[in-house]
Order: structure tokens, then C-alpha cells, then sequence
């Protein structure tokens, strides 16, 4: 096959127009997406999304196996950026659902868990996971759908190997086990075997079954904690894992390890679209609220209270005005008795002023007289 020069460069030109759009694209992926599990044993998968180089704040997705050699046991939303779920994760068959928005905010970067799966390889063979159908969209106010690849997980399921176990150390772990004891280097006893059963079946380790916390354990319990960072470290505060089995760690290797298995739904039945005929075999009674007669009586009832409150209160006017109509008059008699007082004291004033007037040019002239009739006297 030969290609013309226009051809050449027609092709070239539009696969350099389009890679910048892939590579600015969303997607929502698994991690791992690929492994070798053992028939029969349970592993986890985390979903994430990548949000390209806009901000998103939405998804919604449909996830399914399409082989039956996996079975979907749980899916947790421990740990999500997701804040509101319009649709809480959860699984339906061979498949699961969910779909959420992040309140007030939210999310660029290329690894932000959605929801983590934990899933049973139930025979040999390839097994997928996919995610069938799914939307992400902008943080823009207007729910911009942004441009998604859906991505695919592909997994081999091998036939169950035995583990050789030196001495008496447990092959497997007895059944309704959960993990309660805190585990350090060192530690030798049975939960260590179970413990290293648990990663081994999860793929994080690759040693014998020894019950004796070695090296090799304590970085295999590190690379778990790592592996569910947020769950096990980041409610203390750590980024890396420090190989003590303790409350996080525990919790989440019993999620991992020992989940109950998911219940299979039975498939719904089909809505019957033709609606029997109802026939009554009595006549039902008709609610109060229809009759009209109620309302009529209730808003007689109003009527007549609201007439009453008038009457009430025109009465309690009409009571109230004559007293008041008292009490200015009162108010203008003691007003005017008060003028009349203050003038009837000031004409008494001046009187009395002329008064010690007249007394004055009295005392005198009798003083004047006094004189004379001493000096008559003087002279005789």
C-alpha cells in the first residue's frame, strides 16, 4: 500500500490537530488495571478519574464485568473526593453504578478516587472490567459534559495454587476471622500467618506462609498502606507506610480480605403496562376537603370571628374616648386656673412693691416730723 504526498500530509495534519484534544481529555480508570489472581481468591480495585486540564465537580459512571468468572463483592466510597452522591456506589449483578457532584468546589489532577471495588476471581481465565458509560463534567455553573475516555481493566484468573507451609503454620484463615490485634516486626504467631495469607491473596506478598513478621512482611504491610493511602495513612497524618498493623490497617484489611459476599438482586420484573379495571365493590367515601359544604361552614366560621374581633374593638374605642376627651379638659382647666394664678400673683406683687413704696416715703416724713417737734421743744 503507497500513499500519495497530499495523502501524507492530509493524515499527519489531522493527527496533529487531534492529539492535543486527547491528551486534554478526562477518563475514568482503574488501578490496578492489570494482575494475575488465583481462582477462588478476592482482590480490590480502585476507580479513579482524571479530570484533564479543566476542573471538573461531576461524574456519573456504569461499571461491568463481562466475563463470569469475576464476581463484584462490594464497592466502598471510603475515601472519595466525591461530597453528594445523587447516586451512592453500589452493585448490580455483574456491574455497579454510581454518580456524584462535589459541593462548592472542585477537582483538577489525574488521580482522584471515586470508589474502590472488591472484587472474587471465580475461575480460570481472562477477566474485564470496563467502564461502559460515563460522564464527567466541568466545573463551569453549566454542567458542561468534558470530552472522557472510558477506560478497561484486564485480568488473568490462574487455577488455586497450594502455598507450602513449613511446619504447622495455617494454610488459610478460619472462617468469620477478623483482624483485632495490633502486629509488629518481630511478632510470630498465627494472625501473622493469617496476614500474610491476606496479602498474599491481594498480590502485595510473595514469600511462604511463615507466621513470622520478617522484612519481607513488613514491606508488603507498607506497600498496602501505601497502596489505600488515604484510608490507612492519611487520618494520621502519614505518606508513607510504617509496617505496623494497627486500627487503619486492620480495618481495612478486614474490608479487603474479608468481605461478606455481595447478595445477588434478583432481576426486577417487568412494569405491566395495561392497568387492570378497578371495579369498586363499595362506594368510598368522599374526604371531608371535598365537600364543599366544609368550606362553606369553615369560612362562615371565620366570618363570624372576624365580625366579633370588630365589635370587640370598636367597643373598647368607644369606651377609651370619653376619658380621654376628660382628661384634655381637665388639661385646659388647669391650664387656664394656672395663667389666671401666675397673673393674679404678679398684679400682687406690684402691689406690694408700691405698697413698701408708700411705707418708705411714710417712715420718712415721719422721720421729718420727729425733727421739728424736738426742736420746738429745744426752743421753748
Amino acid at each position: 500500500m503507497s500513499f500519495k504526498k497530499g495523502e501524507l500530509v492530509l493524515f499527519f495534519g489531522l493527527l496533529f490537530f487531534l492529539l492535543p484534544g486527547l491528551a486534554k481529555a478526562a477518563s475514568i480508570y482503574f488501578a490496578p488495571s492489570t494482575g494475575v489472581y488465583e481462582a477462588g481468591k478476592q482482590f480490590t480495585v480502585s476507580i479513579f478519574v482524571s479530570s484533564g486540564e479543566k476542573e471538573m465537580n461531576a461524574v456519573e459512571a456504569t461499571i461491568k464485568s463481562s466475563n463470569n468468572n469475576l464476581e463484584l463483592v462490594s464497592i466502598s466510597q471510603s475515601g472519595s473526593i466525591i461530597d453528594f452522591w445523587a447516586q451512592e456506589p453500589q452493585i448490580n449483578g455483574n456491574g455497579a453504578q454510581f454518580e456524584g457532584v462535589m459541593l462548592g468546589h472542585g477537582y483538577t489532577g489525574s488521580a482522584g478516587k471515586l470508589a474502590t471495588i472488591v472484587l472474587r476471581a471465580k475461575s480460570q481465565g481472562q477477566a474485564t472490567l470496563s467502564v461502559t458509560s460515563g460522564k464527567v463534567l466541568a466545573n463551569d455553573g453549566l454542567g458542561t459534559a468534558l470530552p472522557t475516555n472510558l477506560e478497561t481493566a484486564s485480568f488473568v484468573i490462574t487455577t488455586p495454587t497450594t502455598v507450602e507451609v513449613p511446619g504447622a503454620v495455617p494454610t488459610s484463615t478460619p472462617e468469620g476471622f477478623l483482624f483485632t490485634k495490633n502486629m509488629r516486626s518481630g511478632d510470630r504467631n498465627d494472625e501473622v500467618a493469617y496476614l500474610q495469607i491476606c496479602l498474599k491473596n491481594q498480590g502485595f506478598f510473595e514469600g511462604n506462609i511463615t507466621g513470622n513478621f520478617d522484612v519481607e512482611t513488613k514491606q508488603s504491610v507498607m506497600d498496602f498502606q501505601e497502596f489505600y493511602r488515604e484510608d490507612i495513612l492519611a487520618p494520621w497524618g502519614f505518606t508513607k507506610g510504617t509496617g505496623l498493623v494497627q486500627k487503619t490497617t486492620m480495618d481495612k484489611l478486614n474490608e479487603v480480605c474479608f468481605a461478606p459476599p455481595a447478595k445477588e438482586e434478583k432481576p426486577a420484573e417487568e412494569a405491566v403496562t395495561q392497568v387492570p379495571e378497578f371495579t369498586p365493590t363499595e362506594e368510598m367515601p368522599m374526604p371531608f376537603y371535598l365537600n364543599i359544604w366544609f368550606w362553606v361552614g369553615t369560612t362562615a366560621l371565620l366570618g363570624f370571628v372576624i365580625i366579633l374581633l370588630l365589635v370587640v374593638i370598636i367597643v373598647l374605642l368607644a369606651r377609651r374616648q370619653p376619658s380621654d376627651y376628660r382628661k384634655r379638659e381637665q388639661l385646659k382647666m388647669l391650664k387656664k386656673e394656672e395663667i389666671a394664678l401666675q397673673k393674679t400673683r404678679k398684679e400682687l406683687i406690684i402691689a406690694k412693691l408700691k405698697i413698701e413704696k408708700q411705707l418708705k416715703q411714710i417712715d420718712k416724713k415721719l422721720e421729718g416730723v420727729s425733727k421739728d417737734n424736738k426742736f420746738s421743744k429745744s426752743n421753748e
